[in-house]
């Protein structure tokens, strides 16, 4: 009987894949290592690969706009389909397209990372690792023709190994894999994800040594510190939200090409650094100052605040940065100043422990991987004293972004514009020509919002689809079934009674309020029926509705004359229709 990948002897198959794969990325995280942190040691000021600050103001201003001018050149030679980057991406690629990465999207993450991150650009190392280790087990998965669900175990063991090369830390590698990449816990993956992440790190820690980010030190706890970390746990909470909605309110508003974009965010990088020279690269080196716990806290807000606007805005106009490394800075700074409060009260405080629990705390609310937060903490201190204190800030700021202030996944919402802007993109390229007159709905009846019980059945002599309610200036809509199903309802528990073929009331005619009755209603966004479904698209896309108003042109002191309504379906709708129109025919003549 021959074998298939579906049976359970395929294990020792897929773990001898992922170690490959795990050797594979390791060796790709190490030269991009190598070539962003070791290479330029020597050509920087003070100790270190990221020692920006110690540059003069006028080389931290040219740097970025440098580095950002050569990103635009690229972007402009290279084709727009091999623009996208990052680990939103690499998610799309996962949902929408079979696990299927492009290994030239994968190259311009390696070239567009490294030149933002050697240019001190405000952005991350880990997110571009993401996408490396991802395309790299991509490439492999297809080379050896896997299904798409063991593709998709293998691109995570990719990630999975990426990250531990990257943070010596392969039990992190393993968990931010399964909650941030795969988003379940398995056990059958569970294997391939160990044997990936530790090979990746093995790779790093055999060319590297076993060298730390961060140094680790002895923990110890005191009483105050417990409702310290609550507070740190509410404050990280919500920055976690701001840094969120700032991101994504900068990305929707971005409509530049990227070899347009680039050059404002290097602009504004250098612009900014010259003040605040913290905000140039990763930030590890500040985080490490921060865990001294010597440093001026009136500064440290400065940089926390310079960090979270300025990396909000450069990730959002193009950057091929990650956003975990900048996350780390942020809670690294609020903890850094929630510990100093709380040591003028207890001397014996330790302000670098809340610096880490801070950074813990913000990468696991920002990017709903509470685990993985956790157990990064707890490899990177070595100590299981701080799983408890890491425990208490972490859910609580978790719980503060996901459950009361009802944030998404930053990396899903990310993926979710992506794919909204790729919908649109290919629809606008086959409906640019056609107007929106000939897929209108005319089927609609209008209304006062308010209007007589009695003269309700009046509204369905015309057999409308729609209701439009008319509520002053503001236009809703409901389905016409919706508001007859209640009326039905209405009539068979006797609240109307018939006779004669009318309608009376058993007591009086009372006023309806139409918007009380239990129904879907939709905003009305209005469109001028001179519109065409590009613009139609774009209107729902900008304004977040599901329906648009079509009016006339009227004459100059006169209202517009309400034509129709089309709704994102019938766009959806239209859409498909008229690709099917061109492939039919050349699947016919076949």
């Amino acid at each position: 009987m021959k074998r298939t990948w579906s049976q359970r002897k395929s294990l020792p198959k897929i773990s001898a894949i992922a170690a490959l794969i795990g050797i594979t990325a390791g060796f790709v995280i190490l030269l991009f290592r190598l070539l962003t942190e070791y290479a330029v040691v020597d050509l920087m000021p003070g100790e270190g690969h990221e020692g920006f600050e110690n540059l003069s103001n006028e080389m931290r201003f040219l740097l970025p706009v440098a580095g950002a001018l050569i990103l635009a050149v690229i972007y402009k030679l290279v084709a727009p389909e091999y623009h996208d980057v990052g680990a939103p991406y690499l998610l799309q690629r996962l949902d929408y397209h079979q696990g299927y990465i492009p290994f030239r999207n994968t190259l311009m993450q390696f070239v567009g990372a490294s030149i933002a991150l050697l240019s001190g650009q405000s952005a991350g190392r880990e997110g571009p690792a993401i996408h490396l280790g991802g395309g790299v087990s991509s490439f492999i998965a297809r080379y050896i023709q896997l299904p798409y669900g063991y593709r998709k175990m293998l691109i995570g063991s990719g990630v999975a190994a990426a990250i531990a090369a990257s943070f010596n830390t392969p039990l992190a590698g393993v968990i931010f894999a399964q909650e941030v990449i795969l988003r379940q816990f398995s056990l059958a993956s569970l294997t391939p994800l160990v044997i990936a992440s530790v090979a990746g790190s093995l790779v790093t820690q055999i060319a590297l040594g076993e060298a730390v980010i961060f140094p680790s030190f002895t923990i110890s706890m005191t009483a105050i510190d417990y409702p310290g970390l609550l507070l740190l746990g509410i404050i990280i909470g919500g920055f976690s939200v701001v840094f969120g909605r700032l991101l994504i309110a900068w990305q929707t508003t971005n409509r530049l090409p990227k070899w347009q974009s680039l050059p404002i965010a290097g602009f504004l990088t250098g612009l900014v650094a010259v003040f605040v020279p913290e905000v140039m690269g990763v930030g590890y080196d500040t985080i490490n100052v921060l865990l001294n716990g010597t440093w001026d806290w009136q500064w440290v807000i400065i940089i926390l605040c310079a960090k979270l606007l300025l990396t909000t805005f450069v990730l959002a106009y193009g950057v091929p940065g990650g956003l975990i490394g900048p996350t780390l800075l942020i809670g690294a700074c609020t903890g850094f100043t929630v510990g100093l409060g709380l040591q003028q009260l207890s001397t014996e405080v330790q302000v670098g422990l809340f610096c880490l629990i801070g950074m813990a705390a913000m990468m696991g609310a920002t990017l709903h991987a509470p685990m993985a937060a956790l157990v990064t903490l707890l490899e990177m201190t070595n100590s299981s004293a701080v799983i408890l204190p890491g425990m208490i800030c972490i859910v609580i700021a978790y719980l503060i972004n996901k459950g009361l202030l009802g944030q998404q996944a930053i990396f899903d919402n990310l993926q979710k514009i992506r794919h909204d802007r790729d919908r649109m993109n290919a629809q606008s390229s086959s409906l640019e020509q056609y107007g929106i007159m000939p897929i209108m709905d005319r089927r609609f009846i209008v209304t006062e919002r308010k209007m007589k019980l009695s003269s309700l059945h009046q509204l369905f002599l015309d057999q409308p689809r729609w209701v439009i309610i008319k509520d002053q200036t503001k236009f809703f809509l409901m389905q016409a079934s919706d508001l007859a199903n209640w009326l039905k309802y209405q009539i068979d528990h006797q609240l109307i009674a018939t006779n004669q073929d009318e309608m009376k009331f058993q007591e009086q005619d009372k006023d309806l309020d139409i918007m009380s009755i239990p129904a879907t209603r939709f905003d009305l966004t209005p469109i001028n029926i001179k519109a065409d479904i590009v613009d139609a698209l774009s209107l729902i896309d900008s304004h977040q509705t599901d329906a648009l108003l079509i009016q006339s042109t009227p004459p100059e002191g006169q209202e517009p004359k309400l034509l129709g309504i089309i709704t994102q379906n019938d766009l959806d709708h239209f859409y498909s229709t008229k690709h099917l129109a061109k492939i039919t025919p050349i699947e016919s003549r076949e």
